[in-house]
């Protein structure tokens, strides 16, 4: 095909674009190795190895699918009211602190037992006492990178001084669950 100037004109739409195309993909691909490599890094958080929130100990009678929706229920309860304490009292005023943790608990317990008297099941929350203290003997929050303090176990809650300030780290109870295919007694303890 000639030009109005009489000279050939060269067709390179079709090379070009393609040329065009191949650089994209090399530019892309060398943006994706840095991105690939950041995530390796990262991993995923279910890999490490960490305490599940609540640990269950024993056990008596059977266990089933509603005792599950109970300690879920528990577990729930005693988790939420650990924001009311929070960063509230000093580590000197730790007895007010654990005192105000226990009655909130305990009004968030008396629904969940009111609530399972409803449809036959009867319900009772206690604190598992010696399950705390040894639990702040023998799994204090500690590392080379924390600043915190001894851990102290007072009513089945376990507080830490954290920066002169109360922190709940674990809450033990005792869990009874009654219904007229039998009786379970469950300790567990929330790590929330």
């Amino acid at each position: 095909m000639r030009r109005r100037d009489g000279r050939l004109a060269v067709r390179r739409g079709g090379r070009d674009r393609g040329q065009l195309v191949l650089l994209a993909a090399v530019t892309l691909a060398l943006a994706l190795v840095p991105l690939a490599l950041a995530y390796l890094q990262l991993g995923y958080a279910g890999d490490v190895a960490r305490e599940p929130a609540v640990e269950t100990a024993g056990s008596a009678g059977t266990a089933g699918g509603s005792d599950a929706r109970v300690i879920e229920a528990v577990d729930r309860a005693a988790t939420a009211r650990v924001g009311d304490v929070a960063g509230a009292y000093d580590w000197s005023d730790r007895d007010a602190a654990v005192s105000a943790y226990r009655e909130g608990l305990e009004t968030d317990l008396d629904a969940i037992e009111e609530a399972a008297v409803r449809d036959g099941t009867v319900i009772a929350v206690t604190s598992a006492s010696s399950v705390a203290a040894d639990r702040s003997e023998t799994a204090c929050p500690a590392g080379p990178n924390r600043a915190f303090g001894v851990c102290e176990a007072d009513r089945g809650v376990v507080v830490q001084d954290r920066g002169g300030t109360t922190t709940v780290v674990a809450v033990s109870l005792e869990v009874r669950i009654r219904r007229a295919g039998g009786t379970s007694r469950i300790t567990i303890v929330i790590v929330p």
